[in-house]
């Protein structure tokens, strides 16, 4: 999936950045995300500003 090929190459890339890589909207971007979330795939440390991404498991999404 580009959303964790983009979080594993910058763990502290925002939404509004990958949705202008992949020309998708930001609301996409962040549904998406929920649900990367949601599956166990991605944790959010810190902050929305100041924390990063961590991508706990790669399975077949």
């Amino acid at each position: 999936m580009e959303i964790v090929q983009r979080i594993e190459a910058d763990n502290r890339i925002s939404a509004k950045h990958i949705s202008e890589e992949l020309s998708l909207s930001v609301r996409a971007i962040e549904k998406n995300i929920k649900e990367l979330r949601d599956k166990g795939v991605l944790v959010r440390h810190g902050s929305a500003r100041g924390g990063y991404w961590e991508v706990v498991k790669m399975k077949e999404l």
